[in-house]
């Protein structure tokens, strides 16, 4: 059977640095159950093919969120639900889940890992702490200063507790994968770093000298590290990767 992976790739911030928050505490002083739910409560899926792209079937899928309401879209909401209709398919391994997160997605990925332990391994692609850390910079204290200090305060003490860097540390059982750009207009080398940090071993840290934007090179990378990490297929030429003639392969 093959590995199927959850794929985050949510839109990066506008502002372009911050600040890392190291916090020290224990894993059994975070809020962990905000984040617990009924896994025994019927998945109800809705799954069709919406289309065949290279010979890969894209399904159109939906389920019923333990909150109520439906989960829509290619598995990037209801995150640990997602994981629960992963093991109930046939065609699944779930030996060989793995979780890829791309910037804000990557600090998402952090919180997940340290409530959701069926994953193997975590691929988090250029992120840092979250949203605290990163408006907590001085030069993004111009977006929090706009809030009256009433709905500021509120705003942190409602956030500071399910800060991603704080739960990343409390995984169990997977490995890490970071990549970092030293060049990214977006997440500073400190921020990248103290993320980094705060996983648990087994990590491996990549960095590129590149922008946030990393392309082809950590794409190989990624493939690589899901090659040795879950067996899956090793990464070919540039050119056999998702295009079909060179002309329509990315720079």
């Amino acid at each position: 059977m093959h590995a199927v992976l959850i794929v985050v790739s949510l839109a990066a911030f506008s502002m372009p640095r911050a600040t890392a928050q190291v916090a020290t505490h224990s894993c059994s002083s975070l809020p962990l159950a905000t984040f617990s739910y009924d896994r025994a409560l019927p998945l109800d899926v809705r799954d069709s093919v919406a289309k065949t792209q290279d010979g890969v079937e894209i399904h159109a899928i939906s389920f019923a969120s333990p909150r109520g309401g439906r989960a829509t879209g290619l598995l990037i909401v209801d995150l640990q639900r997602a994981f629960d209709l992963l093991i109930g398919r046939p065609d699944v391994d779930v030996r060989r889940l793995a979780f890829i997160g791309r910037t804000y997605g990557a600090a998402i990925g952090g919180l997940l890992a340290g409530v959701e332990h069926r994953p193997r391994t975590y691929v988090l692609i250029v992120g840092d702490g979250g949203l605290v850390t990163h408006y907590s910079a001085p030069s993004r204290r111009a977006e929090l200063d706009r809030l009256s200090g009433e709905r500021r305060e509120r705003w942190l003490a409602a956030m500071r507790p399910i800060e991603p860097i704080r739960f990343v540390g409390c995984a169990k059982g997977a490995s890490f994968f970071f990549q970092a750009a030293r060049k990214d207009e977006l997440v500073t080398v400190n921020d990248a770093v103290a993320f980094q940090r705060a996983a648990p071993k087994p990590r491996v840290v990549r960095w590129y000298d590149l922008e946030h934007n990393l392309g082809w090179p950590a794409i190989i990378d990624e493939l690589d590290w899901l090659h040795r990490s879950l067996g899956t297929a090793p990464a070919g030429p540039q050119a056999d990767m998702w295009c079909a003639t060179k002309e329509r392969c990315p720079d």
